[in-house]
């Protein structure tokens, strides 16, 4: 099994490096911004999801909702984690 890459612990780590340490693992995982839009999918999501990357950013994914929908409804998700 590769060895993932380390990921920085200083306050200047981008997104790059965020999607390059997702990237290494074997789980899906898809970062949505706070409308439920793909913002990046790393290749164990694109797998599942069975859609290129290419297709999935910017897109709104299926099962989030936006903040301001009109229902009135907001996916959970969008809400920060308190622990």
């Amino acid at each position: 099994m590769a060895t993932p890459p380390a990921v920085p612990t200083s306050t200047g780590a981008g997104p790059d490096v965020l999607a390059a340490a997702l990237d290494a693992t074997d789980q899906g995982v898809a970062l949505l911004d706070q409308r439920g839009r793909y913002v990046h999918v790393n290749p164990a999501g694109c797998v599942l999801l069975g859609v290129p990357l290419a297709d999935l950013v910017g897109r709104p994914a299926p099962f989030a909702q936006s903040p301001d929908d009109a229902s009135g409804t907001t996916c959970p998700m969008t809400k920060p984690w308190v622990p």
